[in-house]
């Protein structure tokens, strides 16, 4: 079979393992069971399947081949906390994304969620052993050459709402170092987190978080272009303390808006934005001490291609 295909091509094994004969040829495997039944939508026996197949599996994603959990489906037949979960567990881990659903019918913040897994991220896993609890935090830790920061998922795999915590030591975080904590499904900053990540999380749900040490500048804390926060689409970022400039370079896609938030501490004000030619700049302001940057191509047929922009403070 790998002679026919050939090299340039993908063979995804189904149901395959890493203790298998395929585990030489294939470079993609079916680590779990169907997500729906024929004329069936998915229920959360089928959600809790994907995320349990991913932790015991995930220790060989993206080092021996990359791991298919089956199809994502995001759709209105679940409740979007769940779905929101499921995004999470595919898009979060950078296994293979397969878009289920009948897309010309899902409504546009559903639609927005598959946008935000692609493309898959070049994630690795620092774990490489298998997981066989259904353990409530997991962390990518995002590291580029402009910065480094982490996005927690806290997980809720019962039915009632309940609080999830996770000791910073426990991610490897300092913690008597201050953080600057974004919400991202809610959209809310807090700022002077020490210790922990604690949050009120919606029964088969999560609260998805992206963790930046406070630097004491302006500075992105969340970006829309994709769930790993910054991991995708965002390529630089730069202080400039003489000028109180901050400026960066985003990947737009098309025409397709892109929103970042930045945290802005006391003592600075947003004086001017701009972007490069071509590029619409819009900013609002939040109570919390937030800046909200939205950018977009003004030629509805543009192409994708990188976006420079700079606030003044």
């Amino acid at each position: 079979m790998r002679r026919g295909i050939g090299p340039d091509r993908i063979w995804l094994a189904c149901q395959g393992h890493y203790t298998g004969p395929e585990i030489g040829f294939a470079d993609a495997g079916r680590i779990g069971a169907d997500i729906v039944a024929h004329r069936r939508p998915p229920d959360w026996h089928n959600y809790s399947n994907q995320a349990r197949t991913t932790l015991n599996q995930l220790f060989v994603n993206n080092i021996v081949w990359y791991g298919d959990p089956d199809t994502l489906l995001v759709g209105a037949a679940n409740p979007i906390e769940t779905v929101r979960l499921a995004a999470t567990v595919v898009a979060l881990t950078g296994q293979a994304m397969f878009a289920g659903d009948k897309l010309a019918d899902l409504p546009p913040d559903r639609m927005r969620l598959l946008q935000q897994c692609l493309p898959v991220c070049d994630i690795r896993p620092l774990d490489l052993f298998p997981v066989f609890e259904m353990v409530p935090v997991w962390d990518l830790k995002v590291r580029r050459t402009f910065g480094a920061w982490d996005v927690v998922s806290l997980f809720n795999w019962d039915e009632k709402e309940a609080t999830v915590s996770a000791r910073f030591d426990e991610l490897g975080l300092e913690p008597s170092q201050s953080y600057l904590v974004y919400d991202c499904w809610n959209r809310a900053l807090r700022r002077g987190v020490r210790d922990e990540l604690s949050a009120a999380v919606p029964g088969h749900g999560n609260a998805l978080l992206a963790v930046h040490p406070d630097s004491g500048i302006p500075q992105v804390v969340f970006s829309d272009r994709h769930l790993a926060q910054g991991g995708i689409g965002l390529e630089q970022l730069t202080w400039d303390a003489a000028a109180k400039t901050l400026s960066g370079t985003v990947q737009l896609v098309g025409s397709d808006p892109t929103e970042l938030v930045v945290a802005i501490p006391e003592g600075y004000a947003l004086a001017s934005a701009q972007a490069s030619d071509g590029v619409m700049v819009n900013t609002s302001a939040k109570a919390d001490g937030t800046l909200t940057v939205r950018l977009n191509r003004t030629d509805l047929g543009a192409t994708s291609a990188p976006a420079t922009w700079t606030l003044q403070f």
